[in-house]
C-alpha cells in the first residue's frame, strides 16, 4: 500500500467522521427531516467502516464510491431543507474532496 493510499485513508476517516457528526447534530437540532439526518449519520458510519474494510479487500472501494454519491444527494436535499436553496460552491467542494479521496485510493 502506497503513501497515497494512506493519505486517502486518513482523509476518508476524517470525512466519514465529520459526516457522521454532522448527521447526528442535525438529528438533534431537527432542522431537517429526521429520516434525512439519520441517512446522513448512517452514511458517515458506512464511510468509516468501508475505509477500514478497503485495507482488507480493495474492491470495497465501490461501497465507498456509492456512499459518497448518496451522501452528496442527501447533502443537497438537506441544504435545500435548511436554506431553501442549493449552495453550489459548497457541493462542488464536497464533490472535489470525494474525488480526491477516491483517486488517492486508486493510485
Amino acid at each position: 500500500m502506497t503513501f497515497f493510499f494512506w493519505i486517502g485513508t486518513a482523509l476518508a476517516v476524517i470525512y466519514g467522521f465529520l459526516t457522521l457528526l454532522s448527521g447526528a447534530s442535525q438529528f438533534k437540532a431537527r432542522k431537517i427531516p429526521m429520516w434525512s439526518a439519520l441517512v446522513l449519520t448512517i452514511l458517515g458510519g458506512v464511510i468509516l467502516a468501508s475505509t477500514f474494510f478497503i485495507l482488507i479487500k480493495p474492491k470495497v472501494i465501490i461501497i465507498l464510491i456509492l456512499c459518497f454519491l448518496f451522501m452528496h444527494i442527501i447533502a443537497i436535499v438537506n441544504g435545500f431543507h435548511m436554506y431553501g436553496k442549493i449552495n453550489t460552491r459548497h457541493h462542488i467542494l464536497r464533490f472535489s474532496i470525494s474525488i480526491v479521496i477516491i483517486i488517492l485510493f486508486i493510485v
